[in-house]
């Protein structure tokens, strides 16, 4: 097998839309092309940076990463430059022709650029806005709010970004829900006026995405890459696995509508917007109401003040009226028991996993009109898109829906094909685009 590809990601492979992705994708890969995938993993923990080299191995239902290598350094201003040796000589030995990234976390884009010089073609997948940003989502943690600085049409780092200043002082790359770094923030934001590092990580990013492949799941991203860099960027619209489509040429007359979240319990998610709702519709004297159940489906951050805030908060409303479900590998399982899927995301979602699962799966879909979104829902005849942060227009959304399913609309098959690739089809365009070079 002469094919050798380095895939590289952050975080846990099926942890995370975009690795839940890079999971479903690398499945579909290893069943289509003659190539042998090595992997290069990095994660911020508790004050360490992680790293993981190793080799993908799959059949058609399972897929393990086996590991070569692994080892750790405490997060200091050289902790890259510590982690960069032995990577360098694993890629050597391996000589992949190929390298897949699959993040734009700005510590990763520097890891890469170490490596362009032994992997002669690179691909950057990029899901959200992290390579221009180590905020990420254009998302603002001091305010607790999206940020309203858009940096790109600025064209520099602004010195006034106190958010991004003091993320980078205690060494926060990730949009990670640490309720110490939040009030570190909070205390500390006043007193830091700029970073130098800010501007390095921006220059890195833009040296790796203009000597790279740049493929964005929508045109909301690409427009964001090329305007931040000169870049050769393209389209692959994000797929669903095959089992969803199924589910969609199921009939279904429910007699209680089942409304599902699907994703991380937090802010960005708007899963406080969706409470608000909740409660708003449960205050109202409708018949529709007794017929409709809301769940939660996704990890809920138990040392997270925001996760656990947001859960705390509207106690009355779990039990009664909303089920925390936690976090369900099986896809098909998830939305085989929802009728209605909401993503009321405040942030810049560049093609949010939920509503392309949602839309293969032929649920309702109510979601942000937000980044890459309406895209994705752009001519399917169950999506209905709300502005994002608006809880009385997402609680109006939810009722208009629950009477339309309540009146048996479930009822009718639909070929969600039309609207959503499935991965196996998106594999094969990425293999026709990263194989080509091997």
């Amino acid at each position: 097998m002469g094919n050798k590809v380095l895939v590289v990601y952050s975080g846990r492979l099926g942890v995370g839309g975009a690795n839940i992705f890079l999971r479903d994708l690398l499945k579909r890969l290893l069943q289509i092309a003659k190539a042998r995938f090595y992997t290069l993993s990095l994660r911020v923990e508790k004050g360490f940076l992680y790293i993981s080299l190793g080799v993908i191995w799959g059949s058609h239902s399972e897929l393990q990463e086996h590991v070569l290598y692994s080892c750790h350094t405490r997060i200091s201003s050289n902790a890259l430059s510590e982690v960069i040796r032995p990577i360098r000589v694993f890629t050597k030995i391996v000589k992949p022709r190929v390298m897949v990234v699959n993040s734009a976390d700005p510590m990763v884009l520097s890891i890469v650029e170490g490596l362009l010089d032994i992997v002669p073609n690179c691909y950057l997948v990029i899901h959200d806005g992290g390579f221009f940003c180590p905020l990420k989502h254009m998302w603002d943690p001091l305010e607790g709010k999206p940020c309203n600085i858009y940096c790109l049409e600025l064209g520099r780092v602004p010195e006034y970004c106190m958010a991004a200043a003091a993320l980078l002082k205690i060494g926060y790359v990730q949009p990670a829900l640490n309720p110490l770094k939040i009030r570190y923030l909070r205390l500390t934001g006043s007193f830091i006026k700029g970073s130098e590092s800010f501007h390095e990580f921006w220059k890195v990013s833009r040296r790796v995405i203009e000597q790279s492949v740049v493929i964005t799941p929508s045109r909301f991203m690409m427009d964001l890459v090329k305007r931040f860099a000169s870049a050769n960027a393209i389209v692959v619209r994000h797929g669903a696995p095959a089992e969803l489509f199924s589910l969609a040429k199921k009939q279904k007359n429910p007699s209680l509508i089942r409304i599902g979240f699907v994703g991380d319990v937090s802010l960005h998610k708007g899963v406080h917007v969706l409470f608000k709702a909740i409660d708003a519709i449960f205050r109202r004297q409708s018949n529709i109401v007794g017929k409709i159940f809301f769940y939660i489906v996704g990890p809920i951050h138990l040392f997270s003040s925001i996760s656990m805030g947001l859960v705390r908060r509207y106690t009355k409303l779990i039990g009664s009226r909303v089920k925390l479900v936690g976090l369900i590998r099986s896809r098909a399982k998830i939305y085989s028991s929802l009728d209605v899927v909401v993503l009321p995301s405040i942030c810049c979602e560049s093609a949010g996993l939920t509503v392309v699962e949602g839309v293969a799966s032929g649920r309702y879909v109510i979601a942000s009109r937000v980044g890459g979104v309406p895209e994705y829902l752009e001519g399917y005849p169950r999506g209905l898109l709300v502005e994002p942060g608006n809880a009385y227009e997402l609680a109006n959304a939810i009722i208009r829906v629950a009477e339309i399913v309540s009146s048996r609309d479930l009822a009718r098959t639909i070929d969600t094909r039309r609207f959503i690739s499935t991965l196996y089809d998106v594999a094969l365009k990425y293999a026709h685009l990263i194989l080509k070079d091997c």
